[in-house]
Protein backbone atom coordinates (compact mmCIF):
# COMPACT_ATOMS: atom_id res chain seq x y z
CA UNK A 1 0.00 0.00 0.00
CA UNK A 2 2.98 2.08 1.02
CA UNK A 3 3.90 1.90 -3.64
CA UNK A 4 0.46 3.16 -4.14
CA UNK A 5 0.44 6.09 -2.00
CA UNK A 6 3.71 7.11 -3.10
CA UNK A 7 2.48 6.44 -6.66
CA UNK A 8 -0.88 8.53 -5.93
CA UNK A 9 1.21 11.35 -4.26
CA UNK A 10 3.80 11.64 -7.01
CA UNK A 11 1.13 12.06 -9.70
CA UNK A 12 -0.80 14.35 -7.80
CA UNK A 13 -3.71 12.60 -8.27
CA UNK A 14 -3.90 12.90 -4.10
CA UNK A 15 -4.08 16.61 -4.21
CA UNK A 16 -6.39 16.84 -7.08
CA UNK A 17 -8.80 15.07 -5.75
CA UNK A 18 -8.73 16.77 -2.22
CA UNK A 19 -9.10 19.80 -4.50
CA UNK A 20 -12.15 18.73 -6.04
CA UNK A 21 -13.73 17.86 -3.09
CA UNK A 22 -13.38 20.96 -0.86
CA UNK A 23 -16.87 22.25 0.36
CA UNK A 24 -18.85 23.94 -1.75
CA UNK A 25 -19.73 26.66 0.81
CA UNK A 26 -16.37 27.75 0.84
CA UNK A 27 -16.17 31.90 1.40
CA UNK A 28 -12.81 31.68 -0.62
CA UNK A 29 -13.79 30.41 -3.85
CA UNK A 30 -14.39 31.63 -6.65
CA UNK A 31 -17.06 30.78 -9.23
CA UNK A 32 -15.03 29.75 -11.84
CA UNK A 33 -13.33 27.91 -9.20
CA UNK A 34 -16.35 25.85 -8.28
CA UNK A 35 -17.41 25.37 -11.54
CA UNK A 36 -13.43 24.22 -12.25
CA UNK A 37 -13.61 21.40 -9.11
CA UNK A 38 -17.10 20.00 -10.81
CA UNK A 39 -15.38 19.21 -14.38
CA UNK A 40 -12.93 17.60 -12.33
CA UNK A 41 -15.77 14.96 -11.43
CA UNK A 42 -15.01 11.94 -10.85
CA UNK A 43 -11.35 12.89 -9.83
CA UNK A 44 -8.66 10.24 -10.46
CA UNK A 45 -8.31 8.89 -7.22
CA UNK A 46 -12.41 8.05 -7.21
CA UNK A 47 -11.99 6.51 -10.52
CA UNK A 48 -8.97 4.24 -9.40
CA UNK A 49 -11.13 3.40 -6.70
CA UNK A 50 -13.55 1.81 -8.53
CA UNK A 51 -9.84 -0.31 -10.08
CA UNK A 52 -10.34 -1.85 -6.62
CA UNK A 53 -12.10 -5.03 -4.82
CA UNK A 54 -13.40 -5.22 -1.62
CA UNK A 55 -10.19 -6.60 -0.36
CA UNK A 56 -8.38 -3.57 -1.67
CA UNK A 57 -6.78 -5.65 -4.75
CA UNK A 58 -6.08 -5.14 -7.95
CA UNK A 59 -4.92 -6.75 -10.94
CA UNK A 60 -2.14 -4.49 -11.50
CA UNK A 61 1.26 -3.81 -8.90
CA UNK A 62 4.53 -2.21 -9.40
CA UNK A 63 5.97 -3.31 -12.14
CA UNK A 64 2.73 -2.69 -14.29
CA UNK A 65 2.34 1.13 -12.39
CA UNK A 66 6.08 1.96 -13.57
CA UNK A 67 5.38 0.28 -16.88
CA UNK A 68 2.68 2.58 -17.55
CA UNK A 69 3.63 5.75 -16.74
CA UNK A 70 7.27 5.27 -17.33
CA UNK A 71 7.45 8.26 -19.52
CA UNK A 72 5.80 10.94 -17.63
CA UNK A 73 7.94 13.62 -16.58
CA UNK A 74 7.02 13.77 -12.90
CA UNK A 75 8.79 17.39 -11.66
CA UNK A 76 6.59 19.08 -14.74
CA UNK A 77 3.15 17.12 -13.64
CA UNK A 78 0.23 19.39 -13.74
CA UNK A 79 -0.81 21.36 -10.44
CA UNK A 80 -4.22 21.76 -9.14
CA UNK A 81 -3.57 24.28 -6.36
CA UNK A 82 -1.58 27.79 -7.35
CA UNK A 83 2.25 27.58 -7.86
CA UNK A 84 3.99 28.38 -4.96
CA UNK A 85 7.22 30.44 -6.18
CA UNK A 86 9.29 28.84 -3.50
CA UNK A 87 9.33 25.71 -5.29
CA UNK A 88 9.66 27.14 -9.11
CA UNK A 89 13.46 26.74 -9.05
CA UNK A 90 13.56 22.79 -7.16
CA UNK A 91 15.35 20.34 -9.11
CA UNK A 92 15.12 16.71 -8.77
CA UNK A 93 17.40 14.36 -7.90
CA UNK A 94 18.45 11.57 -10.87
CA UNK A 95 18.65 9.23 -8.29
CA UNK A 96 14.38 9.66 -7.52
CA UNK A 97 14.19 9.88 -11.52
CA UNK A 98 16.75 6.77 -12.06
CA UNK A 99 13.27 4.98 -9.71
CA UNK A 100 10.57 5.58 -11.94
CA UNK A 101 12.02 3.95 -15.21
CA UNK A 102 13.98 1.13 -13.35
CA UNK A 103 14.42 -1.75 -15.65
CA UNK A 104 16.97 -4.14 -15.38
CA UNK A 105 19.12 -6.71 -17.30
CA UNK A 106 17.92 -9.89 -16.74
CA UNK A 107 19.16 -13.70 -18.16
CA UNK A 108 17.18 -16.03 -19.85
CA UNK A 109 17.44 -20.00 -19.38
CA UNK A 110 19.64 -22.09 -21.50
CA UNK A 111 19.78 -25.89 -21.62
CA UNK A 112 22.67 -28.18 -22.81
CA UNK A 113 20.85 -28.64 -25.92
CA UNK A 114 20.37 -25.07 -26.84
CA UNK A 115 23.93 -24.32 -26.26
CA UNK A 116 25.38 -24.95 -30.03
CA UNK A 117 22.92 -22.48 -31.43
CA UNK A 118 24.47 -19.52 -29.63
CA UNK A 119 27.35 -20.29 -31.74
CA UNK A 120 25.70 -20.99 -34.78
CA UNK A 121 26.31 -17.33 -36.29
CA UNK A 122 29.67 -16.67 -36.92
CA UNK A 123 29.70 -12.86 -37.47
CA UNK A 124 26.95 -12.56 -34.19
CA UNK A 125 28.70 -10.32 -31.74
CA UNK A 126 31.11 -12.87 -29.02
CA UNK A 127 29.98 -14.29 -25.66
CA UNK A 128 31.92 -13.81 -22.19
CA UNK A 129 30.82 -16.64 -19.52
CA UNK A 130 31.12 -15.73 -15.93
CA UNK A 131 30.56 -18.06 -12.69
CA UNK A 132 26.84 -17.50 -11.42
CA UNK A 133 27.04 -16.59 -7.59
CA UNK A 134 24.61 -17.36 -5.07
CA UNK A 135 23.99 -13.97 -3.75
CA UNK A 136 21.54 -10.66 -4.01
CA UNK A 137 21.55 -8.32 -7.56
CA UNK A 138 22.53 -5.04 -6.49
CA UNK A 139 22.73 -1.40 -8.33
CA UNK A 140 24.82 1.03 -6.72
CA UNK A 141 23.53 4.42 -8.50
CA UNK A 142 26.56 6.69 -7.73
CA UNK A 143 26.06 10.29 -7.72
CA UNK A 144 29.17 12.83 -8.77
CA UNK A 145 30.26 16.00 -8.98
CA UNK A 146 33.38 17.86 -9.38
CA UNK A 147 34.98 19.45 -6.35
CA UNK A 148 35.29 23.11 -7.88
CA UNK A 149 34.49 24.41 -10.65
CA UNK A 150 38.67 25.22 -11.94
CA UNK A 151 39.61 21.42 -10.58
CA UNK A 152 39.48 18.05 -12.27
CA UNK A 153 38.71 16.35 -9.35
CA UNK A 154 35.54 14.29 -8.56
CA UNK A 155 34.03 13.22 -5.23
CA UNK A 156 30.89 11.11 -4.64
CA UNK A 157 28.01 13.38 -3.43
CA UNK A 158 25.65 10.19 -2.97
CA UNK A 159 24.77 6.75 -3.50
CA UNK A 160 21.91 4.86 -3.35
CA UNK A 161 22.07 0.95 -2.90
CA UNK A 162 18.77 -0.75 -4.57
CA UNK A 163 17.57 -4.23 -5.37
CA UNK A 164 16.50 -5.07 -9.04
CA UNK A 165 12.83 -4.11 -7.96
CA UNK A 166 14.38 -0.75 -7.06
CA UNK A 167 13.88 -1.31 -3.07
CA UNK A 168 16.47 0.72 -1.16
CA UNK A 169 18.99 -1.97 1.02
CA UNK A 170 20.06 0.15 4.24
CA UNK A 171 22.38 -2.23 5.23
CA UNK A 172 25.47 -1.94 3.16
CA UNK A 173 26.78 1.38 4.49
CA UNK A 174 30.14 -0.37 4.49
CA UNK A 175 29.96 -1.09 0.65
CA UNK A 176 28.87 2.65 -0.13
CA UNK A 177 31.82 4.04 2.32
CA UNK A 178 34.20 1.92 0.17
CA UNK A 179 33.24 3.48 -2.97
CA UNK A 180 32.96 7.22 -1.63
CA UNK A 181 36.08 6.79 -0.48
CA UNK A 182 38.18 4.66 -3.07
CA UNK A 183 36.14 5.78 -6.70
CA UNK A 184 37.32 9.26 -6.87
CA UNK A 185 41.01 8.17 -6.52
CA UNK A 186 40.50 5.83 -8.97
CA UNK A 187 43.11 6.91 -12.21
CA UNK A 188 41.02 6.25 -14.87
CA UNK A 189 37.72 7.76 -13.38
CA UNK A 190 37.70 10.73 -15.67
CA UNK A 191 38.18 9.44 -19.08
CA UNK A 192 35.30 7.00 -17.88
CA UNK A 193 33.59 9.81 -16.94
CA UNK A 194 33.81 11.46 -20.32
CA UNK A 195 30.98 8.98 -21.44
CA UNK A 196 28.90 9.95 -18.46
CA UNK A 197 28.38 13.32 -18.85
CA UNK A 198 24.81 14.33 -18.50
CA UNK A 199 24.94 16.46 -21.38
CA UNK A 200 26.93 17.42 -24.75
CA UNK A 201 28.92 20.17 -22.47
CA UNK A 202 32.31 18.78 -21.81
CA UNK A 203 32.39 20.63 -18.73
CA UNK A 204 29.57 19.26 -17.10
CA UNK A 205 29.91 19.24 -13.31
CA UNK A 206 27.81 15.95 -12.19
CA UNK A 207 27.88 12.54 -13.42
CA UNK A 208 26.18 9.36 -12.45
CA UNK A 209 27.48 5.78 -12.82
CA UNK A 210 25.73 2.67 -12.53
CA UNK A 211 27.51 -0.49 -10.79
CA UNK A 212 25.69 -3.21 -11.14
CA UNK A 213 26.04 -6.92 -9.31
CA UNK A 214 25.85 -8.98 -6.67
CA UNK A 215 26.22 -8.74 -3.20
CA UNK A 216 27.25 -12.15 -1.23
CA UNK A 217 28.56 -13.35 2.06
CA UNK A 218 31.30 -15.44 1.94
CA UNK A 219 31.55 -17.82 4.65
CA UNK A 220 33.34 -20.85 5.50
CA UNK A 221 31.37 -23.54 4.54
CA UNK A 222 31.12 -25.07 8.71
CA UNK A 223 29.90 -21.49 9.27
CA UNK A 224 27.31 -21.44 6.81
CA UNK A 225 23.62 -22.01 6.97
CA UNK A 226 22.73 -25.55 5.58
CA UNK A 227 21.32 -24.25 2.35
CA UNK A 228 24.83 -23.73 1.63
CA UNK A 229 26.52 -26.87 3.00
CA UNK A 230 25.67 -28.55 -0.69
CA UNK A 231 28.86 -26.77 -1.83
CA UNK A 232 31.46 -28.01 0.91
CA UNK A 233 32.38 -31.58 -0.79
CA UNK A 234 32.69 -29.87 -4.18
CA UNK A 235 34.90 -26.45 -3.21
CA UNK A 236 36.89 -28.51 -1.04
CA UNK A 237 37.58 -31.42 -3.47
CA UNK A 238 38.89 -28.20 -6.23
CA UNK A 239 41.80 -27.60 -7.44
CA UNK A 240 42.30 -24.04 -7.50
CA UNK A 241 44.93 -21.46 -6.95
CA UNK A 242 43.39 -19.14 -5.26
CA UNK A 243 43.01 -20.99 -1.44
CA UNK A 244 39.44 -19.01 -0.46
CA UNK A 245 37.74 -20.94 -2.86
CA UNK A 246 38.64 -24.22 -1.16
CA UNK A 247 36.24 -23.08 1.62
CA UNK A 248 34.71 -20.50 0.73
CA UNK A 249 31.03 -20.24 -0.18
CA UNK A 250 28.29 -18.36 -0.42
CA UNK A 251 25.51 -18.24 1.56
CA UNK A 252 22.36 -16.84 0.00
CA UNK A 253 20.16 -17.86 3.41
CA UNK A 254 22.53 -15.69 4.78
CA UNK A 255 22.67 -12.52 2.19
CA UNK A 256 18.99 -12.69 2.19
CA UNK A 257 18.09 -12.52 5.35
CA UNK A 258 20.41 -9.53 6.95
CA UNK A 259 20.15 -7.47 3.74
CA UNK A 260 16.30 -6.58 4.16
CA UNK A 261 17.44 -5.39 7.69
CA UNK A 262 16.52 -1.90 8.83
CA UNK A 263 19.18 -0.24 11.52
CA UNK A 264 21.64 -2.80 10.79
CA UNK A 265 24.80 -2.99 8.61
CA UNK A 266 26.44 -6.37 7.28
CA UNK A 267 30.27 -6.18 8.26
CA UNK A 268 31.73 -7.82 5.70
CA UNK A 269 29.66 -7.89 2.42
CA UNK A 270 31.78 -9.20 -0.73
CA UNK A 271 30.53 -6.98 -4.21
CA UNK A 272 30.96 -8.95 -7.22
CA UNK A 273 30.19 -6.44 -10.04
CA UNK A 274 29.37 -7.46 -13.59
CA UNK A 275 28.62 -4.31 -15.60
CA UNK A 276 29.57 -0.82 -15.48
CA UNK A 277 27.24 1.95 -16.86
CA UNK A 278 26.61 5.10 -17.59
CA UNK A 279 23.17 6.82 -16.64
CA UNK A 280 22.30 7.17 -20.46
CA UNK A 281 23.02 3.93 -21.20
CA UNK A 282 20.90 2.64 -18.09
CA UNK A 283 17.76 4.64 -18.39
CA UNK A 284 17.63 5.84 -22.28
CA UNK A 285 18.26 2.28 -24.07
CA UNK A 286 15.13 1.55 -25.58
CA UNK A 287 15.23 5.24 -27.84
CA UNK A 288 16.62 4.72 -31.39
CA UNK A 289 18.46 7.97 -31.25
CA UNK A 290 21.91 8.68 -32.73
CA UNK A 291 23.85 9.14 -29.16
CA UNK A 292 21.80 5.42 -28.12
CA UNK A 293 23.03 3.74 -31.37
CA UNK A 294 26.77 4.87 -29.93
CA UNK A 295 26.34 2.90 -26.56
CA UNK A 296 28.92 0.76 -25.60
CA UNK A 297 29.04 -2.96 -26.14
CA UNK A 298 29.82 -5.58 -22.99
CA UNK A 299 32.86 -5.86 -23.88
CA UNK A 300 33.71 -1.86 -24.18
CA UNK A 301 32.48 -1.29 -20.36
CA UNK A 302 34.20 -4.17 -19.48
CA UNK A 303 37.64 -2.51 -19.41
CA UNK A 304 37.07 -0.06 -17.02
CA UNK A 305 35.35 -2.14 -14.61
CA UNK A 306 38.24 -4.51 -15.13
CA UNK A 307 40.47 -1.66 -14.40
CA UNK A 308 38.34 -0.30 -11.11
CA UNK A 309 38.01 -3.71 -10.07
CA UNK A 310 42.12 -3.36 -9.87
CA UNK A 311 42.29 -0.47 -8.29
CA UNK A 312 39.98 -1.41 -5.48
CA UNK A 313 42.01 -4.63 -5.03
CA UNK A 314 45.20 -2.78 -5.40
CA UNK A 315 44.42 -0.64 -2.31
CA UNK A 316 42.93 -3.62 -0.41
CA UNK A 317 46.43 -5.18 -0.64
CA UNK A 318 47.67 -1.96 0.30
CA UNK A 319 46.04 -2.67 3.60
CA UNK A 320 46.45 -6.18 4.30
CA UNK A 321 43.18 -7.23 3.82
CA UNK A 322 40.78 -8.88 1.72
CA UNK A 323 38.84 -6.26 -1.03
CA UNK A 324 35.26 -6.08 -0.64
CA UNK A 325 34.57 -5.36 -4.36
CA UNK A 326 35.82 -8.48 -5.73
CA UNK A 327 36.82 -9.58 -9.44
CA UNK A 328 34.25 -11.87 -11.30
CA UNK A 329 36.44 -13.37 -14.38
CA UNK A 330 34.63 -13.07 -17.50
CA UNK A 331 36.10 -15.54 -20.02
CA UNK A 332 35.11 -14.81 -23.91
CA UNK A 333 33.86 -18.49 -24.88
CA UNK A 334 33.69 -18.96 -29.22
CA UNK A 335 32.35 -22.59 -29.01
CA UNK A 336 30.14 -25.30 -27.22
CA UNK A 337 33.47 -27.20 -26.18
CA UNK A 338 34.40 -24.15 -23.76
CA UNK A 339 31.44 -23.59 -22.17
CA UNK A 340 30.75 -27.30 -21.29
CA UNK A 341 34.69 -27.19 -19.87
CA UNK A 342 33.45 -24.00 -17.95
CA UNK A 343 30.59 -26.07 -16.84
CA UNK A 344 32.52 -29.09 -15.62
CA UNK A 345 34.56 -26.68 -13.39
CA UNK A 346 31.49 -25.24 -12.17
CA UNK A 347 30.32 -29.08 -11.41
CA UNK A 348 33.30 -29.78 -9.58
CA UNK A 349 33.85 -26.44 -7.41
CA UNK A 350 30.21 -26.37 -6.19
CA UNK A 351 29.12 -23.41 -8.20
CA UNK A 352 25.39 -22.31 -8.77
CA UNK A 353 25.72 -22.42 -12.56
CA UNK A 354 27.16 -19.94 -15.21
CA UNK A 355 25.95 -16.91 -17.00
CA UNK A 356 26.76 -15.83 -20.27
CA UNK A 357 26.84 -12.07 -21.57
CA UNK A 358 26.51 -11.52 -25.09
CA UNK A 359 28.94 -8.45 -26.61
CA UNK A 360 26.25 -5.66 -27.19
CA UNK A 361 24.29 -2.54 -25.47
CA UNK A 362 22.41 -2.47 -22.63
CA UNK A 363 18.98 -3.39 -22.06
CA UNK A 364 17.16 -3.23 -19.41
CA UNK A 365 14.96 -6.04 -19.97
CA UNK A 366 15.31 -9.92 -19.83
CA UNK A 367 17.01 -10.56 -22.95
CA UNK A 368 18.95 -13.40 -24.83
CA UNK A 369 21.83 -11.60 -24.90
CA UNK A 370 22.08 -12.94 -21.32
CA UNK A 371 21.88 -16.80 -20.82
CA UNK A 372 21.54 -18.57 -17.28
CA UNK A 373 22.70 -22.04 -17.20
CA UNK A 374 22.35 -24.07 -14.20
CA UNK A 375 22.73 -27.87 -13.35
CA UNK A 376 20.20 -26.77 -10.43
CA UNK A 377 17.75 -24.91 -11.63
CA UNK A 378 14.81 -22.93 -9.51
CA UNK A 379 11.82 -20.38 -10.08
CA UNK A 380 9.06 -18.95 -7.64
CA UNK A 381 5.91 -20.75 -6.39
CA UNK A 382 3.00 -19.84 -4.16
CA UNK A 383 2.27 -21.93 -1.60
CA UNK A 384 -1.15 -23.57 -2.25
CA UNK A 385 -1.51 -25.70 1.08
CA UNK A 386 0.34 -28.19 3.45
CA UNK A 387 0.40 -31.49 4.73
CA UNK A 388 0.71 -32.04 8.69
CA UNK A 389 2.26 -35.10 10.16
CA UNK A 390 3.63 -36.66 12.96
CA UNK A 391 7.99 -36.37 12.35
CA UNK A 392 10.46 -37.52 14.44
CA UNK A 393 12.86 -34.55 14.54
CA UNK A 394 16.04 -32.87 16.41
CA UNK A 395 15.31 -29.35 18.36
CA UNK A 396 18.11 -28.42 20.66
CA UNK A 397 19.85 -31.48 20.18
CA UNK A 398 16.45 -33.92 21.43
CA UNK A 399 14.91 -36.23 19.15
CA UNK A 400 10.90 -36.09 19.27
CA UNK A 401 7.81 -36.91 17.62
CA UNK A 402 6.19 -34.02 17.04
CA UNK A 403 3.12 -32.66 14.46
CA UNK A 404 5.20 -31.10 11.85
CA UNK A 405 4.77 -30.00 8.44
CA UNK A 406 5.58 -32.41 6.19
CA UNK A 407 5.45 -30.56 2.72
CA UNK A 408 4.11 -27.68 1.57
CA UNK A 409 1.83 -28.02 -2.24
CA UNK A 410 2.84 -25.83 -5.39
CA UNK A 411 1.45 -26.09 -8.90
CA UNK A 412 3.69 -26.37 -11.48
CA UNK A 413 2.63 -25.71 -15.36
CA UNK A 414 -0.84 -26.79 -14.05
CA UNK A 415 0.29 -29.96 -11.81
CA UNK A 416 0.12 -29.83 -8.35
CA UNK A 417 3.70 -30.53 -7.06
CA UNK A 418 4.79 -31.52 -2.90
CA UNK A 419 7.68 -30.14 -2.11
CA UNK A 420 9.19 -31.74 1.51
CA UNK A 421 13.10 -31.22 1.33
CA UNK A 422 14.92 -28.00 2.30
CA UNK A 423 12.79 -27.23 5.34
CA UNK A 424 14.39 -27.30 8.68
CA UNK A 425 13.19 -28.57 12.23
CA UNK A 426 12.04 -25.43 13.24
CA UNK A 427 9.86 -24.24 10.23
CA UNK A 428 8.20 -27.74 9.95
CA UNK A 429 6.99 -27.24 13.80
CA UNK A 430 6.08 -23.78 13.31
CA UNK A 431 4.27 -23.68 10.40
CA UNK A 432 2.48 -26.89 11.49
CA UNK A 433 1.43 -24.66 13.91
CA UNK A 434 0.76 -21.56 12.19
CA UNK A 435 0.23 -22.50 8.50
CA UNK A 436 -0.89 -19.07 7.43
CA UNK A 437 3.16 -18.15 7.73
CA UNK A 438 3.50 -19.88 4.81
CA UNK A 439 0.45 -20.90 3.06
CA UNK A 440 -0.21 -17.71 0.41
CA UNK A 441 3.42 -17.01 0.52
CA UNK A 442 6.22 -17.03 -2.54
CA UNK A 443 8.81 -19.59 -2.29
CA UNK A 444 11.47 -19.88 -4.27
CA UNK A 445 12.28 -23.69 -5.00
CA UNK A 446 15.23 -25.48 -6.35
CA UNK A 447 14.99 -28.39 -8.89
CA UNK A 448 17.33 -30.99 -10.52
CA UNK A 449 14.79 -31.13 -13.80
CA UNK A 450 11.27 -30.90 -15.00
CA UNK A 451 9.66 -34.50 -15.96
CA UNK A 452 6.89 -35.30 -18.18
CA UNK A 453 4.25 -38.13 -18.28
CA UNK A 454 1.58 -39.15 -20.16
CA UNK A 455 -1.60 -38.72 -18.21
CA UNK A 456 -4.64 -40.07 -17.42
CA UNK A 457 -7.13 -40.05 -20.95
CA UNK A 458 -9.42 -37.23 -20.52
CA UNK A 459 -13.50 -37.67 -21.44
CA UNK A 460 -12.97 -37.50 -25.24
CA UNK A 461 -9.91 -39.95 -24.45
CA UNK A 462 -7.12 -38.14 -25.46
CA UNK A 463 -3.75 -38.23 -22.63
CA UNK A 464 -2.44 -35.12 -21.78
CA UNK A 465 1.31 -34.44 -21.07
CA UNK A 466 1.73 -34.10 -17.15
CA UNK A 467 4.48 -32.36 -15.70
CA UNK A 468 6.03 -32.25 -12.63
CA UNK A 469 9.49 -31.78 -10.71
CA UNK A 470 12.59 -34.20 -10.06
CA UNK A 471 14.38 -33.90 -6.49
CA UNK A 472 12.30 -30.51 -5.41
CA UNK A 473 14.05 -28.59 -2.72
CA UNK A 474 12.78 -25.66 -0.91
CA UNK A 475 15.76 -22.74 -1.53
CA UNK A 476 13.59 -19.45 -0.08
CA UNK A 477 10.29 -18.31 1.97
CA UNK A 478 9.92 -14.87 1.03
CA UNK A 479 6.44 -13.24 1.72
CA UNK A 480 3.48 -12.06 -0.76
CA UNK A 481 5.86 -11.95 -2.98
CA UNK A 482 9.86 -11.39 -3.96
CA UNK A 483 11.29 -8.49 -2.46
CA UNK A 484 14.86 -8.66 -3.25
Amino acid sequence: MAVVRNFLDQHGIIEQHDYALKPADDADAKSSDLFRRGLLRPTSLEIFYRCLDRNLKAGFGERILRQAFAGIPLPQRQSWRKEDPRQKNRTVDPLTLIRQTFDVALGKPVTRDELPSLFEDKEAPAWYASRKLDGVRCLFVVRLQREDAASAGWKVSSILALSRNARPFTALSVLEKELAQKLPAFPGLTDLLASAHENSDDNSSTATLILDGEVCILRPAEQASESAVKQLDAALSATSQDATEHTMVEDFAAVVGLIKRHNYTIREPAFFPFDLLTMEEFSQWRENTTESSKARTFAQRLQPLEALVSHFEADAREQGKPSIVRRLSQNRVTSTDQVEQMLATASQRGWEGIVLRQDTPYEGKRSKAIRKFKEWKDAEYTVLAITVATMRLPIDGRFEEREAMASIQIEHRGTKVSVGSGFTPEQRVQFAKEPDGIVGKVVTVEYFDESKTMGSASNGGVRQEVYSLRFPRIKHIWGKERDV
